[in-house]
């Protein structure tokens, strides 16, 4: 498929994959991919509903059905495979979002050192296996962020799929999981496994909840052993504290609790901004530090910051002006912080003029 194609209103199924897309700039919107024409039943694709591949970049696919497929609803893989969007679709369910059409595997499926893709605003229900699967050493800096995972369309009933909601291993780092309804789901909320799989900030979802934020928590007698407490508050401002027992292996060192434990870039501050946002960093020890803001298109746009800094948390400011001093067009920016071996990217973040 080439660079910029945009295909809309097509009812794809029976191949092996759905739509193979290995260029940049592709734009996919309101098909039905391993489906009927009714989106109410099967006509799977053998493999893949969507793939990414081979360095694709800046592809979009939107208000579609992804279901039924052989293997995952939506695959995204590569090193150089980045700044891809899968917005507001439905990803193993029916069109309606009220009943399963599984996916074999995944709902979405990121591997293969994939870095900078963003999965939001979608249905990912009812699939084989996870809802979404981010999977192996240096992919990183996904974002997951307000969708709904295991539940139907409402977020009222459950549609789980059959493994995890979420799952996070084989050393993947730096992805952002926010603002998720993750409930319904065959076996854990969130599932983040392996050594390695560091420095991913889960924050803001609704794990096992539904759309109200109502839940059930069981917790059987523990032995005695230290303990790891979460506390779930609602919009009104109540608590509920809940303790499980931890198992560690710690090392013995000098603390200081006004020093971050991790690398950490944060999401600006406003967004979207009009004319200045401000971006918080957090630093375990003292190094060279580099923040870069890149465009939708991957091309960078300014440096904010090469040099070397102290440890502990700080602030800085972009005033929506490129590495020239011209003021930048209205639209979406990220930006990619790199400190010792740690590398994180965040957006999307939105300049106005």
């Amino acid at each position: 498929m080439g660079k910029g194609v945009v295909l809309r209103g097509l009812i794809v199924h029976s191949c092996t994959y759905g739509i193979w897309i290995s260029e940049s700039d592709v734009t996919i919107s309101d098909c039905y991919i391993g489906t009927d024409a009714s989106g109410t039943a099967a006509r799977p694709n053998g493999i893949d509903g969507v793939l990414f591949i081979h360095g694709a970049k800046n592809g979009v696919v939107e208000r579609s059905l992804l279901s039924g497929n052989g293997a995952n609803g939506s695959r995204i893989s590569g090193r150089t495979t980045s700044f891809n969007t899968v917005v507001n679709n439905r990803i193993g369910t029916n069109a309606d979002g009220s009943e399963a059409i599984p996916n074999a595997f995944h709902g979405v499926f990121i591997h293969s050192n994939a870095k900078a893709n963003f999965i939001e605003g979608n249905l990912i229900s009812g699939n084989k296996f996870n809802g979404i699967s981010v999977s192996g050493d240096s992919t990183s800096s996904n974002n997951i962020r307000k969708n709904k995972i295991g539940t139907n369309r409402d977020g009222e009933a459950a549609l789980g799929n059959g493994d995890n909601g979420i799952a996070i291993d084989g050393g993947s780092d730096s992805n952002l999981v926010e603002e998720n309804l993750v409930s319904g789901n065959g076996n854990i909320g969130i599932h983040l496994i392996n050594v390695g799989t560091n420095f991913n900030l889960i924050r803001s979802n609704r794990i096992g909840t539904d759309f109200s934020g109502h839940f059930t928590f069981v917790l059987t007698a523990p032995p005695v052993l230290p303990q790891i407490t979460a506390t779930a508050a609602d919009y009104m401002g109540s608590t509920s504290v809940f303790s499980a027992p931890l198992t560690t292996e710690i090392n013995v060192g000098e603390s200081r609790s006004d020093v971050p434990r991790h690398y950490h870039l944060g999401q600006n501050y406003p967004n979207p901004f009009n004319p200045v946002t401000t971006l918080q960093y957090e630093l375990p020890r003292a190094g060279d530090v580099c923040l870069v803001i890149y465009d939708r298109g991957g091309r960078r746009v300014r440096n904010l910051l090469n040099g070397r800094r102290q440890p502990g948390v700080h602030c800085i400011t972009w005033d929506g002006t490129d590495d020239n001093g011209m003021q930048v067009t209205a639209g979406l920016y990220l930006c990619r912080m790199h400190a010792a071996t740690f590398e994180q990217w965040i957006g999307k973040f939105r300049g106005m003029n």
